[in-house]
């Protein structure tokens, strides 16, 4: 998996949120189940932007601490920027940035690999 670094424009994503601790969606499999949850709700979002592709957006707190502090987990796909959420589904704004993208493509169950190897590269990089 090769971790690249874009420019990406500001866009919106539709999707539900999940707060919880990294080492118990490590042992538990949290955001796998909770992304494949997302994906059998898919349907319901209207507008969307480039499917099949779908997004997982890992918000930390600041000075995230991955020991003792919740993150938010956003299970979501782009969409038109005039789109309403369904119900028990948020939205969420992706500012214009640099943003760095591990595509992942396999397992549901692997996906967290995916992210441990996206974690450990910006906690080694310029990046934040």
């Amino acid at each position: 998996m090769a971790i690249k670094i874009i420019e990406r424009e500001h866009s919106r994503i539709i999707g539900m949120e999940l707060e919880t601790l990294l080492q118990d969606t490590r042992e538990q499999m949290i955001i796998p189940k909770f992304q494949q949850s997302f994906n059998e709700r898919l349907e319901e979002v209207n507008g969307t932007v480039g499917l099949p592709i779908t997004y997982g957006v890992f918000i930390d707190p600041p000075n995230y601490n991955p020991d003792t502090d919740l993150f938010a987990w956003i299970a979501g796909v782009e969409v038109n920027h005039d789109v309403e959420p369904p119900v028990d589904m948020i939205s969420y704004e992706l500012p214009k940035a640099t943003y760095a993208v591990l595509e992942y493509q396999g397992d549901i169950d692997r996906a967290g690999d995916a992210y441990g190897e996206l974690y450990e590269w910006i906690s080694n990089s310029e990046y934040e």
